[in-house]
């Protein structure tokens, strides 16, 4: 793990600020209140470990660039992928608490990350009402999310689960910012989704066949090129996200494919 001084740079225009700015409703002076906390730079390689299960950090670490993973480890070597983080993500609301998670947490890229001190960035979360605001709503989704992976999991079948999950992936990316030039580039392998998805890599191979024409999948990025038509697959409705201006998000995405 590699760390830097102070971050010379304002949360400005990072993917955590339009984030909560877009979707959390944060005001610039909100905003500000977070910038008055000391901030580290944190910089893992691929492969290195976020987070440990058990383990109760003592920062509150928020993805700058980059993407990782939230897993478990069963006792027989499998591995359950539970979630997808993403840039502007918060890795460890439980630091609040000084509470340990329950999962373990990786890098599928190097990553850099935003590392706030805990008890301060309380402090600064209980006199500023705006950011507690848009942090709940963060974890509200949060929740949605796992709720509505329970349901892929459980009565999707693995053409509109992987449907559904890139759908899911392209409101993210958008509401962060971090789509560039209509791709999102997130290196995720068959064994990633399967791992994710509850499926075999042979089987999500086979998927993402059918998904042609509608999804552009490589070994680093993700476009949904027929947005239309993935949605009916899927069965898609983003509501559970609780985007604010959906329709804009949507049409913003739609011009960077078309550029």
């Amino acid at each position: 793990m590699a760390m830097g001084n102070n971050i010379a740079h304002t949360l400005n225009h990072s993917p955590f600020a339009r984030r909560l700015q877009n979707c959390g409703g944060m005001a610039d002076a909100d905003l500000g209140a977070l910038d008055g906390i000391h901030q580290d730079l944190v910089r893992l390689g691929k492969g290195e470990t976020l987070a440990t299960a058990g383990h109760a950090p003592d920062r509150i670490l928020v993805i700058e660039d980059g993407w990782a993973f939230r897993f478990q480890l069963l006792d027989d070597g499998g591995r359950q992928i539970t979630e997808i983080l993403a840039p502007g993500d918060m890795l460890n609301c439980e630091a609040l608490s000084r509470l340990s998670p329950g999962h373990a947490a990786e890098a599928l890229t190097p990553v850099t990350m935003r590392a706030f001190q805990a008890q301060e960035f309380l402090k600064t979360v209980q006199t500023t009402p705006g950011i507690a605001a848009a942090l709940w709503w963060s974890e509200f989704q949060i929740d949605n999310m796992l709720r509505e992976q329970i349901t892929r999991l459980g009565r999707r079948d693995a053409q509109s689960r992987i449907a559904h999950f890139f759908l899911e992936l392209l409101m993210r990316a958008r509401c962060a910012g971090v789509i560039r030039g209509g791709m999102i580039e997130a290196p995720l392998s068959q064994s990633h989704l399967a791992d994710l998805l509850g499926l075999t890599p042979v089987h999500v191979s086979r998927t993402l066949r059918r998904l042609n024409g509608m999804v552009k999948w490589t070994r680093r990025s993700v476009c949904v090129t027929d947005e239309d038509a993935l949605c009916r697959v899927a069965g898609f409705d983003a509501a559970y996200l609780n985007l604010q201006n959906y329709a804009k998000y949507r049409m913003r995405g739609q011009q960077a494919v078309a550029e």
